[in-house]
């Protein structure tokens, strides 16, 4: 099994990892794009956090798999399962895809006690007496996670949005050739469910005109700027192979006012900050009005 590692990516890398077991090396960008995750916006009323996706990670997990022709095992529960006893019976037909799970449990992580609550997703590959063994998207192949430890992190009770206790996908198979048109569709399909993601970014425009505070301005700079600006990029990729010129110039102007929006918060300018954000709201405009346009296509994507 190859390894892959960035924190942000973790569950695209988490499933690269996975299929790589068969020798089926898909670029974690792909999985990353044919999630879905990334399009649209969602905002945390209680602190003004904006997440520039509408969809979650594990809706996206089982989208881009189906869209990747793969068979697969995804389950979760059961709530009072011993989670040494679910992992020993399923790591017998190979490694399990894990998430979310609580990265203030994971207590390998030398910075676990800073981040309680965010979502994260590994590849457990074995175990032993007491406990498993993890390949970790962010940076730390070949980790241990006693068992009372992946137990409250894979409980997820933190986690902020809907998911399942012990959710987990196993027994993936090889992949195929994308078909672009269904990729297409599901995108369109996730602004129809999901509308208004520009207004979404507007109200965070406003935010950034208010006083901003430390924890905003850094859940911004440090993790959902960069991040979307790399996801556009591979949006931008994925969209220049179906052919989508509009998406792919929109994608692309939308990861460089990303990093605009970064570099202003960075230097304490929110103002200026705002300004971007306020352009990138209707780059989403944009972007949401072009997938929801139906458009046919006979191509496949490049793994």
């Amino acid at each position: 099994m190859d390894y892959y590692g960035n924190v942000p990516y973790c569950y695209a890398d988490s499933v690269a990892m996975m299929l790589s077991v068969h020798g089926d090396r898909v670029r974690p960008g792909l999985i990353e794009a044919l999630s879905g995750v990334g399009l649209g916006a969602t905002r945390v009323p209680e602190d003004g956090r904006v997440f520039f996706s509408a969809i979650t990670p594990p809706q996206g997990i089982d989208a881009a798999l189906g869209l990747l022709g793969c068979e697969f095992t995804g389950t979760h529960g059961p709530g009072d399962g011993p989670v040494d006893e679910i992992l020993r019976k399923e790591l017998a037909t190979g490694p399990v895809l894990l998430g979310p799970l609580d990265m203030g449990h994971l207590t390998y992580l030398p910075f676990h006690h800073e981040v309680p609550g965010a979502d994260h997703y590994v590849v457990a590959y074995d175990l032993d007496d007491e406990g498993v063994h993890l390949h970790d998207p962010a940076g730390f192949p070949c980790a241990r996670l006693g068992f009372a430890d992946l137990e409250a992190a894979w409980r997820g009770d933190r986690i902020e949005y809907e998911h399942s206790v012990y959710q987990r996908w196993r027994e993936i198979g090889r992949s195929r050739q994308v078909d672009y048109a269904q990729a297409r569709a599901f995108f369109s399909e996730i602004y129809r469910d999901n509308p208004g993601g520009g207004d979404t970014i507007r109200l965070l425009a406003a935010d950034l005109r208010k006083p901003v505070a430390p924890a905003l301005g850094g859940f911004l700079t440090a993790f959902a700027l960069p991040l979307g600006a790399r996801r556009a990029l591979d949006f931008a990729a994925l969209f220049d192979q179906g052919g989508d010129d509009e998406l792919v110039v929109a994608k692309n102007e939308q990861a460089h006012l990303f990093a605009r929006a970064r570099a202003a918060g960075l230097r304490g300018e929110w103002a200026e900050a705002a300004e971007v954000v306020e352009e990138l709201a209707t780059c989403e405009d944009t972007i949401e009005g072009l997938l929801l346009i139906d458009k046919p296509s006979t191509r496949s994507i490049i793994r």
